[in-house]
């Protein structure tokens, strides 16, 4: 925003200046003040000053000057006026109004009476300006904010959209004024984006959004974050690996399984697995939620390979526009602790319009140095990956890094195929044979 320095000089020419010295002059000079509400709704949409002089009383309605002149981008005008004097001291109504010169739309107007007098060839008056547009009250304009109601997590942005009508019309350029009515959960920024602050219990936060004469309120809901640890875990049939023990960064949290035949969860966070298969695990407290995917593997005859979709070691993560994003592919032999990894192929499809797909590297020793990468369809959001060790591995290994970038704000939910997965000991092919479990995952990317 900008701040509107006005200086309108009043220069006027005495007929009879006798006792004026040499020039026979007077100035006036005249400067506007801003009331406070015409402080909270200046903009760059003023930049234009329009100035009339009229003399009152007698002759009465006489204008003696009326003039436009532009406001700079220091938002400044400099405008003297040359005024002829029949009497020592006369007064004049002086009207400015900051204009918007594009349509001519009066934003700012002040109206006084100076007096120019020969008792002072050199004095200063003010006149009162304040904001009486396009949306006055006589004006008749509402203001609608979005979105609301909508959920925020602690750290994470909300950018609010505002519209101002007018009978129906939408009205463009229209300054509005925010005020947080509740700083301790949100903060507000110029750019007019919402912040939920971290480490607040959560709960209703609101903005008032106003112009002279309209008004509206924003309602936003602070979810308090809600972190489930271990963010994945991989489980069998059988005791002892078929429990893992869930912890939340909250307390009192409720907890769900979304796939309660495959694993159940108790009311303190311990998940026990029930059957081959994957569940979401869902952690709640107030508005707050997070997720954490449970793989389950059946170690019985020749076992089950798990193969998961992990970005920074969660499957459900967050990033932000512009950030890098790493999405590894692990697999977990423990349902098959026999068995050695020798070659897979896999294929993993994401969402392209969330996330540009950059380039591939390897993940553990047993792999080549560079994993091959088959036929590029990266632009559909499709990407064929595989590789090979004639030696094998075992327990939990990484296939390979997948390199993104967050290109805008959304959800990309991740889906990884196993086309194949060989055994260095056998030859045998665990996708052939229906021996892998695959728990894919989700990037969420915030402005």
């Amino acid at each position: 925003m900008r701040r509107l320095g006005v200086v309108a000089g009043l220069v006027a020419t005495l007929a009879c200046a006798d006792g004026l010295g040499p020039t026979g002059r007077l100035s006036l000079v005249i400067t506007p003040v801003f009331s406070q509400q015409a402080l909270a709704f200046l903009t760059d949409d003023l930049n234009a000053l329009h100035v009339r002089a009229t003399r009152v009383p007698s002759p009465p309605g006489t204008v003696v000057f009326d003039d436009t002149v532009p406001v700079d981008t220091t938002g400044s005008a400099d405008l003297f006026v040359k005024v002829p004097l029949a009497n020592a001291e006369e007064r004049f109504e002086v009207l400015l109004e900051g204009l918007r010169a594009s349509d001519g739309v009066v934003l700012y107007m002040g109206r006084d009476t100076v007096t120019v007098s020969a008792l002072a060839s050199a004095s200063a008056a003010v006149v009162p300006v304040a904001y009486v547009g396009p949306c006055g009250a006589s004006a008749g304009c509402s203001i609608t904010v979005a979105p609301q109601d909508s959920v925020a997590s602690e750290g994470t942005s909300v950018l609010v959209r505002v519209a101002v009508d007018s009978a129906g019309k939408q009205i463009t350029g229209v300054p509005v004024a925010f005020t947080n009515l509740t700083p301790a959960l949100i903060v507000v920024t110029p750019d007019r984006r919402i912040t939920a602050l971290v480490g607040t219990p959560g709960g209703l936060a609101r903005v008032l959004v106003a112009t002279n004469g309209a008004v509206d309120t924003l309602r936003l809901n602070v979810a308090p974050e809600v972190i489930v640890t271990p963010a994945y875990a991989t489980l069998t049939t059988v005791a002892p690996a078929n429990a893992v023990q869930l912890s939340t960064s909250v307390s009192g949290a409720s907890w769900a399984s979304l796939s309660p035949a495959v694993a159940t969860v108790s009311s303190n966070g311990l998940v026990t697995a029930v059957a081959r298969g994957t569940a979401v695990i869902v952690a709640s407290a107030g508005s707050g939620l997070d997720s954490a995917v449970v793989a389950v593997g059946d170690p019985t005859g020749s076992g089950d390979v798990i193969a998961l979709a992990l970005s920074g070691n969660r499957s459900f993560a967050t990033s932000q526009v512009g950030k890098p994003v790493a999405i590894d592919v692990v697999v977990d032999l423990k349902a098959a602790p026999t068995d050695l990894l020798g070659a897979y192929a896999a294929q993993f499809t994401w969402n392209p319009g969330v996330l540009k797909f950059d380039s591939t590297s390897a993940g553990t020793a047993f792999l080549t140095p560079q994993p091959i990468v088959g036929t590029d369809t990266t632009g559909l959001g499709v990407l064929q990956v595989s590789d090979v060790s004639a030696s094998g591995a075992g327990g939990v290994q990484t296939l390979v890094r997948l390199w993104f970038t967050a290109t805008a704000a959304g959800t990309s939910s991740q889906a990884l195929g196993i086309t194949q997965m060989v055994s260095a000991l056998t030859g045998s092919d665990y996708a052939k044979t229906n021996r892998v479990v695959v728990a894919s995952g989700s990037v969420t990317v915030v402005p």
